[in-house]
């Protein structure tokens, strides 16, 4: 079973955010490539960017999650995964390596310069499982709007009206007619993280009946960006509980089952983890 490799020493630790500190002052922005505690993982990412910053220092990216993944997901011949909101491609690419046969890593980003970052890493770890879609995904098709944030955090770009930046036109499709469009049909769908600032709720609303049949779902909850946006986050919930998962949260690699009522009127953002019942 692959796992991550133990957290980098002081010294290494110092010389990594050394190597970070220069390249954002002598290197105009330009993407590192270091390597990771992710087995055999290399990244390139942009010492500007808040992820990217996390990987060149610490090796890894949501580095609880990351560990969860690695003992719980394997993916086998005809499995299906599915990355929505991919960002650079961290999550993809890992998933890249916990199966064997010919499964499959679907990775959704719509942003352009994230995209770009996204198929580099992808081709850099030859993650030949993994094929990157630039598209976003709602409840319904066509184009949307997507708010950009600050380029020091490229993760918190929302198609939510959430943020003050530039907004750029993106292609918007349903989860399930994007399915049928690529012949998958009956293919088990194994795994699914989805961590799009806000959206997930009309994001899985678009997945209609394929969320009844996906085994484990990981994402990010953003209550207060739903009620920002006229989102209720009590409705995401109801249509987890729905589709038939156990809403959990991951606490020193353990899951714990959330109090539905209270998590409906938070208003802090975490990530859950869904399982079958």
């Amino acid at each position: 079973m692959p796992v991550l490799k133990p957290p980098f020493s002081a010294v290494k630790r110092l010389s990594r955010l050394a190597k970070l500190t220069a390249a954002r002052m002598f290197s105009g922005g330009r993407p590192l490539q270091v390597d990771t505690r992710a087995p055999e993982l290399k990244f390139l990412a942009s010492p500007a960017d808040d992820i990217g910053r996390h990987i060149v220092r610490d090796g890894v990216h949501e580095p609880e999650n990351s560990a969860w993944i690695l003992e719980h997901v394997q993916l086998s011949d005809g499995d299906v995964a599915l990355d929505i909101g991919a960002n650079i491609g961290w999550y993809s690419c890992l998933l890249d390596r916990l199966g064997t046969g010919a499964f499959a890593v679907f990775c959704f980003e719509p942003e352009p310069l994230n995209f770009a970052m996204l198929s580099r890493n992808v081709a850099l770890n030859r993650a030949g499982h993994v094929h990157p879609q630039q598209l976003a995904l709602g409840d319904s098709a066509g184009s949307i709007d997507l708010y950009l944030y600050k380029d020091s955090n490229r993760g918190r770009h929302s198609v939510l009206p959430v943020h003050d930046g530039e907004a750029i036109q993106v292609p918007v499709t349903r989860l399930d007619s994007w399915w049928q469009s690529q012949n998958l049909g009956a293919r088990r769908l194994r795994f699914m993280k989805i961590d799009i600032e806000g959206y997930e709720l009309p994001a899985l609303r678009g997945a209609g009946a394929l969320l009844n049949r996906c085994d484990t779902l990981m994402l990010e909850y953003s209550p207060a960006y739903m009620r920002k946006a006229n989102l209720d986050p009590v409705a995401l919930l109801q249509l987890l509980l729905q589709a038939g998962f156990r809403v959990c949260t991951l606490s020193n690699g353990s899951l714990i089952r959330v109090d539905i009522a209270a998590l409906g009127a938070s208003n802090q953002q975490q990530d859950l983890i869904c399982v079958r019942n």
